[in-house]
């Protein structure tokens, strides 16, 4: 088992999640990653335990705002800090989901690479071998 701090991305879109998965590991984080709300939960439950997630609002199945009412009514799930990456722009609503932060997709990754640091802890070391990618 990776002592390294892990993230789970949740987003539909697969460009992003690719992107942001190469972004986090080279800054050596451990990456999983879900297609939308309800697979994220499914993973949470069956013993992923991520030091943070980052979750896209607008996703088929399950959407973020969904997901993250659903995170913050399990006992289990509700202490996981999540920060929003959403290409909406709007931060109507926000303050409900009680996030750690929120950023538009596209945006500064310097800011939210930041937030991460803040939140999971540094992984400055390089990926390596064995990193788990969840697909």
């Amino acid at each position: 088992m990776s002592s390294r701090p892990s993230i789970l991305l949740v987003d539909d879109n697969a460009e992003i999640l690719e992107i942001l998965s190469l972004l986090l590991e080279n800054e050596g984080y451990e990456v999983g990653t879900a297609r939308d709300g309800a697979e994220a939960l499914r993973r949470l439950h069956d013993g992923c335990h991520p030091g943070l997630i980052i979750l896209d609002l607008s996703m088929p199945v399950m959407d973020g705002w969904a997901f993250r009412r659903a995170q913050m009514d399990d006992p289990a799930l509700r202490d996981i800090p999540t920060i929003i990456y959403s290409a909406s722009s709007t931060q109507r609503g926000l303050d409900a989901l009680r996030v750690a932060g929120a950023f538009e997709k596209g945006g500064d990754f310097g800011a939210l690479l930041s937030l991460v640091a803040d939140l999971c802890g540094s992984a400055r070391t390089p990926a390596s071998t064995g990193t788990l990618r969840h697909r």
